[in-house]
């Protein structure tokens, strides 16, 4: 950026030799966690992140916006009005992605890196780099795979920023220490990791101090006092890496399978018949919650701003070279994390067992590992280069309900007759004729194992014609993930040579022969989910606490047939079949529609599914999903897809 941009970066509270006062900002504090007014009691711990800044031009790249900590980090300069860019490679969030200030790069592609810096180098004065591949069993398959991402990624765009002398913030991980020896420090403590990504990152932190050293600047060009500012990098250089223990985040941008921490709620939603699960009640953990994190980085950047960096006089950057970020406070084995959570959601977690791994890989003999990768057993964090008080950071179980919140609700309790809730109401009172549960249920497959009925109906229809057709595990993947018209519509054009008129006409003689042998085979093959009928009768005998709506894919002659065959579908009076919408699932239009004509501000929303398709259909409306998954199913025991849906996993409507 040139001098008149620079000029123009104003920081309102300037920063003192102690970091200034405890509250730079007219008013209260902000507290990250809850983006409200802090109590004071917490802002006489929060002196760095108390500085908030005012800023017109001060323009700020993060590399990784759309991972789990980028997201968190654009909330807050969105919060504060801080100017930034932010790049992505795959993302799921579309709305994010399309923003004005995303770009998409592939940072493992020389030619994308290079093109993009090329064209933006000159609006950066801060450069924070968060690309990584941070799933540590993951590591160990593709050492150069891993490589190109941890390693490769990080030494070519810190070699960019450095010859522009761009201030550059390169966020590493605790596993580059064996985790015998604790607490670790940044200059004294010897570096040892165990596994592929505390390797790969310690390599990482070696490129950007090579990048960052003197030869990086030094030219025939260069003036005197431009070698000594170079020389004095070795003291006080142009970047920063920050070590991390594990991190996680509440942000609901995120999934919960997405970090180490929340995704130990996996086990605990996960309420099938004997599901016995196993957890790491040995190694020490100290997490660190992102938003804590993300106003350290905030205040390293605006430090670097303020006292010279990013104006090529790399030797005044007040935060240089490797620093350690922790929370002081927080000390767990995975297992204590997982109780706290299973409290808070008033879950039972007594089908998770505690055992001792020793931290040991898969292959290294222990019978009692899961890992596939080494893990250490304690990497406490210190660092005595910054007062670590003058933040705060947040205590994990203060955090969890923030995480958490949205999926606790009262257990229905489904019990053995089907009639009653469970003893743990709702506190507030039932107002008269408003029920406090709002369910909506897909139909196949979830209330009623219709599969093989819709199967046989497809194969008799595909053989009459003698075309060939997948067989029976291929097609619960298909439906799974996809809708079965489309492979229909498919198939219909190819037979008509493309010709509009005549595909609708294959269509429809299909669709009416599958209709006529489903109605043949539905007798044979059509029964209740285990218990549905228990849930159904429970629904009937709650009216004024429980609203009922079956939300279908199938057509409103489809669903008749069915509920000729299992009759108690009966008692939920609300239906939205395929005739009600537009867009079949995985749409969300389904959903949205049951919600307009049926939701009457029920204080909890819940929605039962069993694919990927009906999950991603039924997200958006409810943030409480029960997925019915059997694992006695073949496509289920090979695929996993349920394991990164934020959803309850079930095989029976009493766990409910």
């Amino acid at each position: 950026m040139g001098e008149n941009a620079r000029d123009a970066c104003v920081v309102c509270a300037r920063i003192a030799t102690d970091y200034g006062p405890t509250c730079a900002k007219i008013g209260d504090c902000i507290d990250p966690l809850i983006n409200e007014p802090m109590p004071r009691y917490k802002q006489n711990k929060h002196k760095y992140g108390s500085i908030i800044l005012c800023i017109s031009d001060m323009t700020i790249l993060i590399c990784g916006a759309s991972g789990l900590v980028g997201r968190d980090l654009c909330d807050l300069f969105d919060r504060e009005n801080i100017r930034y860019y932010g790049t992505y490679h795959k993302c799921a969030d579309k709305e994010f992605c399309e923003r004005e200030n995303m770009f998409r790069v592939d940072f493992t592609n020389l030619g994308d890196v290079s093109e993009f810096f090329a064209e933006h180098k000159h609006k950066w004065l801060v450069v924070v780099f968060l690309v990584v591949q941070r799933m540590v069993d993951v590591c160990e398959n593709d050492w150069n795979a891993i490589m190109r991402v941890n390693v490769n990624a990080v030494d070519m765009m810190s070699s960019l920023c450095a010859k522009q002398g761009i201030y550059f913030i390169h966020l590493s991980t605790d596993y580059v220490f064996d985790g015998s020896a604790p607490p670790y420090f940044p200059a004294s403590s010897p570096v040892n990791p165990l596994q592929n990504y505390g390797i790969t990152k310690l390599i990482s932190e070696y490129r950007v101090q090579r990048n960052y050293t003197p030869t990086t600047l030094t030219s025939s060009a260069l003036s005197g006092a431009s070698l000594a500012a170079a020389s004095a990098s070795i003291l006080s250089p142009n970047y920063c890496i920050i070590r991390t223990p594990v991190l996680y985040s509440a942000n609901p941008a995120s999934p919960i399978y997405d970090n180490a921490v929340t995704i130990l709620a996996k086990n605990i939603m996960d309420l099938r018949t004997y599901n016995i699960k196993r957890e790491d009640d040995y190694c020490i953990r100290r997490p660190v919650y992102i938003p804590d994190l993300c106003i350290f980085i905030r205040v390293i950047a605006a430090l670097a701003i303020e006292t010279g960096g990013g104006s090529g006089d790399i030797s005044t950057a007040r935060f240089s070279g490797i620093y350690h970020f922790y929370n002081p406070d927080n000390k767990f084995t995975k297992y204590q994390m997982t109780t706290k959570i299973a409290d808070y959601l008033e879950m039972s977690h007594t089908h998770i067992i505690p055992f001792h791994p020793s931290c040991a890989s898969a292959d290294s003999g222990d019978a009692a590992s899961v890992y596939a990768a080494r893990r250490p057993y304690d990497t406490e964090l210190r660092d005595v280069r910054y007062n670590i008080s003058n933040f705060f950071t947040h205590n994990f179980e203060e955090t969890i309900p923030y995480a958490f919140a949205r999926f606790k609700h009262p257990k229905l309790g489904i019990n053995q007759r089907g009639f009653n809730l469970a003893s743990a109401a709702p506190s507030s009172p039932v107002s008269p004729g408003r029920p406090t549960y709002f369910l909506m249920f897909d139909l196949d497959g979830t209330l009623v194992n219709t599969s093989y009925a819709h199967y046989r109906s497809y194969l008799e229809v595909f053989r009459n014609r003698n075309l060939p057709f997948m067989t029976f595990t291929e097609w619960n993947e298909y439906i799974n993930y996809k809708n079965i018209h489309t492979y229909l519509e498919t198939v219909a054009s190819e037979l008509a040579r493309y010709d509009h008129i005549q595909t609708e006409r294959i269509l429809s003689d299909m669709r009416n022969e599958k209709l006529a042998a489903f109605r043949n085979y539905a007798i044979t093959y059509i029964t209740p989910t285990k218990n549905a009928l228990d849930m159904l009768r429970f629904i009937e005998a709650n009216p004024d606490t429980v609203s009922a709506v079956v939300v279908t894919n199938s057509s409103s002659a489809t669903t008749d047939i069915i509920r000729e065959v299992v009759p108690a579908l009966n008692k939920i009076t609300k239906w939205c079949v395929r005739e009600t919408y537009t867009e079949p699932k995985p749409h969300p239009e389904s959903y949205t529609k049951a919600m307009e004509m049926y939701y009457n501000q029920e204080k909890y929303v819940i929605g039962f599914e069993n694919t990927s398709i009906g999950y991603e259909s039924l997200r958006h409306s409810a943030s409480i999903v029960y997925l019915y998954v059997d694992e006695q199913d073949e496509f289920a025991k090979r695929d996993k897809w349920y394991y990164k849906k934020d959803a309850f996993l079930f095989d029976d409507f009493r766990s409910v």
